[in-house]
């Protein structure tokens, strides 16, 4: 996870949580876009650093934060003992043109 901190990843799987399935909006908010973001690059990320430091794995994920290898997936244990996974090779996100205006939700546009 060359570049990453490992306490900002932690931070970002703990507010994040699993990745759900695609928006279906035309238009996504800052915490979407995000999140989209950071989980495209755990796809890639994960995988080489089990390579490469394999070791270093648990600075990169919060205690309730698991991964495995040959899955390329995540899964988040929650306190009441529920789990969800994100099977990070399933995800499909796309492109995103962060100069592109019309990629971004509106403030007064945004669900409450």
């Amino acid at each position: 996870m060359e570049g990453y901190y490992p306490a900002i990843t932690r931070l970002m799987l703990a507010v994040q949580g699993p990745h759900g399935a695609p928006p279906s909006v035309e238009k996504r908010s800052a915490y979407v876009v995000l999140g989209d973001l950071f989980y495209d690059q755990l796809r890639a990320g994960l995988p080489r650093l089990m390579a490469d430091n394999p070791e270093k794995l648990g600075d990169y994920l919060p205690p309730s934060v698991t991964y495995d290898l040959a899955e390329n997936r995540l899964t988040r244990t929650y306190t009441s003992g529920g789990q969800r996974q994100t099977d990070l090779n399933a995800l499909q996100i796309g492109l995103i043109d962060l100069y592109d205006s019309g990629t971004w939700l509106e403030a007064d546009q945004a669900p409450l």
